[in-house]
């Protein structure tokens, strides 16, 4: 147990890493100056036009990668409150 402390920065920098990634958020289109959401519709249609999107929902497996992230970053606190 007292080997894994000099990693504990570093198994925590990893798991925050991967608990924010996200790769169907893009942030290019929610920055986008020409992006209005009065009512929240308005843009829809563009997202589902981008020929850029090489991935699909029913694909994604990333929620797995950050709910492993968040259950070991879980575990790091319980174990080690310092």
């Amino acid at each position: 147990p007292n080997t894994i402390s000099t990693f504990i920065p570093q198994i925590t920098d990893l798991c925050l890493q991967y608990i924010r990634y996200d790769p169907n958020y893009n942030e290019d289109a929610m920055m986008d100056e020409d992006f209005e959401m009065e009512d929240g519709f308005e843009d829809f249609d563009e997202w589902e036009e981008e020929e850029d999107i090489d991935y699909s929902d029913d694909e994604d497996v990333s929620w797995k990668v950050r709910k492993a992230a968040s259950k070991a970053l879980g575990e790091i606190i319980r174990n080690r409150p310092d």
